[in-house]
């Protein structure tokens, strides 16, 4: 692969990447305002594929 393929492909790929920013930092206020930590939040962004069970798991606290 060449710089401008993967220069190409970063640009085309920016509205899903700022799609999942706000979405990350959602999750991340939410979080924060239920009493979890940086740790429980890295955690659950690892462990749990379905975005919106992160946002369940946040909220039945």
């Amino acid at each position: 692969m060449n710089i401008h393929t993967i220069r190409s492909a970063f640009y085309k790929s920016i509205p899903v990447l700022a799609g999942y920013v706000v979405l990350g930092i959602g999750f991340g206020i939410l979080l924060r305002n239920a009493g979890y930590g940086v740790l429980w939040a890295a955690s659950m962004s690892l462990f749990i594929y379905a975005g919106s069970l992160q946002y369940v798991g946040a909220g039945s606290s």
